[in-house]
C-alpha cells in the first residue's frame, strides 16, 4: 500500500472512531454504537457502525444525563476497497470529470486498477428542530502506467 493510501485508510478510520465517540457522548448513559466489519473478496474491508434502539424507556438516569435520547438513529460507515474498475465505468468516469488524466480509447479490457476510501454518516436527531445529517466523503485513486501516482479525486456529498 503506498504512503497516500496508508495515510488516507489511518485517516478515515480515524475520524469513524472520533464520530462515534462524539455522538456516544452526547448520551453517556445511553445505548453504544455496534460495530460490524466486513470483508470484500475482491479487496478491501469496511466497517459499519450503527445506532439505534434509542426510544426505550429511560429509568435510574444520572443528574446530568439527558431526559431522553437526542439521537433517533445514526450510521458512521468507513468502506477502504480496491480491485479493477471495467472499462465503461473508467469512460462514464472521465464523462463527469473532465480533467480525469485518462485516455478511455485505452483502456485494457480488464479495466484499470482502483483504490477508494470513503466515509458515509447519517444522523437523524430526535427533535424535529435539528436537523439531519446525511454526509459522504470518498478518496479515489485510478492506477495507469502514464498518470502521476499523485493524481487523485476527492469527491463527497451532503444533504
Amino acid at each position: 500500500m503506498s504512503s497516500m493510501r496508508h495515510t488516507i485508510s489511518e485517516f478515515v478510520r480515524s475520524l469513524q472512531d472520533e464520530i462515534v465517540l462524539a455522538l456516544e457522548s452526547l448520551d453517556p448513559e445511553g445505548p453504544k454504537f455496534v460495530r460490524d466489519s466486513w470483508t470484500r473478496s475482491e479487496g478491501g474491508s469496511g466497517i459499519s457502525c450503527v445506532l439505534q434502539g434509542t426510544g426505550k424507556p429511560r429509568t435510574h438516569l444520572s443528574s446530568n444525563a439527558p431526559p431522553f435520547a437526542p439521537l433517533e438513529k445514526a450510521g458512521v460507515n468507513i468502506s477502504i476497497i480496491n480491485g479493477r474498475l471495467p472499462p465503461a465505468a473508467i469512460s462514464h468516469m472521465r464523462a463527469d470529470h473532465a480533467g480525469l488524466p485518462i485516455d478511455t480509447k485505452n483502456i485494457p479490457p480488464a479495466g484499470l486498477p482502483f483504490f477508494v476510501a470513503g466515509l458515509s454518516l447519517v444522523i437523524h436527531p430526535r427533535s424535529p428542530h435539528a436537523p439531519t445529517v446525511h454526509a459522504n466523503w470518498r478518496y479515489f485513486e485510478i492506477d495507469e502506467a502514464d498518470v502521476d501516482p499523485n493524481d487523485e479525486s476527492t469527491g463527497g456529498h451532503s444533504s
